[in-house]
C-alpha cells in the first residue's frame, strides 16, 4: 500500500469516525460536514481504480492484440 493510499485511508476512517460521533452528538451540521469529506474521498478512489482498470484494459489489449468494444 503506498504511502498516499494508506494516509488516504486513515483520513477516509477518520472522517467516518467523526461523522458518526457528531451525528450522536447531535451536531448535524458538522457531522454532514464530516459525511463530505468521506464521499469525496471514496469517489478519488472510485477514480483511480477506474484508471487503473482503463490502464490494464490496454496493457491487455496490446498483449493479446483484443480491443474491448
Amino acid at each position: 500500500m503506498s504511502r498516499e493510499h494508506h494516509m488516504r485511508t486513515l483520513q477516509k476512517e477518520d472522517a467516518i469516525r467523526m461523522a458518526n460521533d457528531c451525528a450522536d452528538a447531535g451536531n448535524r451540521k458538522q457531522a454532514a460536514y464530516h459525511i463530505e469529506t468521506a464521499m469525496l474521498i471514496l469517489q478519488a478512489e472510485r477514480d483511480e481504480i477506474g484508471r487503473q482498470i482503463a490502464r490494464l484494459k490496454r496493457l491487455h489489449a496490446d498483449f493479446t492484440g483484443l480491443v474491448d468494444g
